[in-house]
């Protein structure tokens, strides 16, 4: 597994542009790929997200297939309204997820829910309110989520 995250391992790919997906698994021969993109836009603009989200990585998912590098490639993309808001077709992206042998989800979908809602309103708060700063502390976390 690969992560666009502080202290983990990240994937980025080099095709007619850069990508950097958010997760990226891969099983061990190296055959399928599942890619997660995770997009918290505000609420108005969660269909436009998913819509631009999927272009882009589809792109991608296709180049891969053509290479032959990859059998089977899945993109799942998940968008989290910046004030939390997560609509039916995520939550049925989630419940996709779960089902999925390579993720082993420990949460409900009922607390996976409750908590991305949770992360996507904490990170907007911090970002609203540090709007006015010139620097942003990479180091410091932005918060934790108690399970």
């Amino acid at each position: 597994m690969y992560a666009d995250l502080p202290g983990e391992t990240s994937v980025k790919f080099i095709g007619e542009q850069n990508y950097i997906p958010d997760i990226v698994i891969q099983n061990e021969s190296k055959e399928s790929m599942l890619i997660i993109e995770v997009t918290s836009p505000f609420e108005q603009h969660l269909e436009y997200a998913e819509t631009h989200k999927q272009s882009k990585y589809e792109k991608l998912k296709s180049e891969l297939e053509k290479q032959n590098e990859i059998k089977k490639c899945t993109l799942i993309t998940i968008e989290i309204g910046s004030r939390g808001l997560i609509i039916q077709k995520n939550t049925d992206k989630l419940k996709q997820l779960q089902s999925m042998k390579e993720i082993k989800l420990s949460q409900n979908i009922k607390l996976l829910k409750k908590n991305l809602s949770k992360i996507a309103i904490t990170c907007s708060y911090i970002i609203y309110h540090s709007r006015y700063s010139d620097q942003w502390d990479e180091q410091k976390p932005l918060l934790s989520v108690n399970t």
